[in-house]
Formats: structure tokens, C-alpha cells, sequence
């Protein structure tokens, strides 16, 4: 879960409403339905039911980048972008229905586990960008109601 995220380094350039933040989470779980046609590693695979993909002891780092607005002559920020970058220890996956049968499916199973690094990199620009819609639009909730100096206090 990342409510168990620790922070490690935060940094800040305000002047340019860039905020950079480490954190380090020991287990990530993404659970949800999955459709899939395509290629892993040049190899085809269809499918689509469950998927379950694990990250664990997670290096992340984040990169809100905001701009200035004002409201009734009061300082506020809002994020343009946040931009997610992960760099797991370990990543397990398991995506139920391959090929709609079970020991081709347990088999290519295996086979991205043991591949997990090579298929990881393939996959993780896409959760790196959703994971960044999601950040930004909770963070925004806060942003754009507490103004600027509220939150980093000079």
C-alpha cells in the first residue's frame, strides 16, 4: 500500500513551484481486472480476467510540478503535471486467463516472474502515468483550497 511509503529526501524550489520527494514503500499491490492483446518481450499474449502485479521495498520518486494562481488576491498552486517514477526491488505478477488456458497461462505466468525486470520496464511508463493522474487530481484537492503560503510557511 503506499500509506506505508516513507519519505527519504523532499526538496523544493517554490520560485519555480517545483516540489521533488523519495520515498521508499516496502509492498505496492495493483488488483483489478486486466484486457490484453499484444506482445511481451516479442512474444504474443492475449487474455483478460484478474490481474494481480506486486511491487516490493519500492524506490519512487515523485515530481509535482504546479503553477501560481491567484483567488481573491490570495496565492494559490495547482499541479500541471506529477510524474511517478518507480524502481522496485522485486515485481510479481499473475494475470489469471492467458490465452483462455490454464497451462499456457501458468506457464507464461512463470515465465514473467522470471522475467520480471525485462517485462517490468515494458509496463511501468503506463502505471507511471496513471499513478501520476491519480496524485495529482488528490493533490490538487488540497492545492487549490489552502493557499500557497499556508502550506510552505516562509
Amino acid at each position: 500500500m503506499i500509506s506505508t511509503s516513507k519519505i527519504q529526501r523532499y526538496r523544493t524550489d517554490l520560485e519555480k513551484h517545483l516540489i521533488i520527494c523519495d520515498s521508499r514503500t516496502d509492498r505496492i499491490e495493483m488488483i483489478g481486472d486486466y484486457e490484453m492483446s499484444g506482445r511481451i518481450l516479442l512474444l504474443p499474449i492475449t487474455g483478460h480476467g484478474k490481474a494481480n502485479v506486486t511491487l516490493i521495498n519500492t524506490k519512487i520518486e515523485h515530481r509535482l510540478i504546479g503553477e501560481p494562481f491567484e483567488r481573491d488576491g490570495v496565492k494559490y498552486m495547482r499541479l500541471k503535471d506529477y510524474r511517478v517514477t518507480f524502481d522496485p526491488k522485486r515485481v510479481y505478477m499473475n494475470f489469471e486467463n492467458l490465452f483462455n488456458d490454464k497451462t499456457l497461462s501458468e506457464g507464461m505466468n512463470r515465465f514473467l516472474n522470471e522475467n520480471w525486470e525485462t517485462v517490468f520496464n515494458e509496463l511501468k511508463v503506463g502505471y507511471a502515468k496513471s499513478f501520476g493522474i491519480i496524485f495529482r487530481e488528490l493533490s490538487n484537492k488540497l492545492f487549490e483550497k489552502v493557499p500557497f503560503d499556508n502550506i510552505f510557511l516562509s
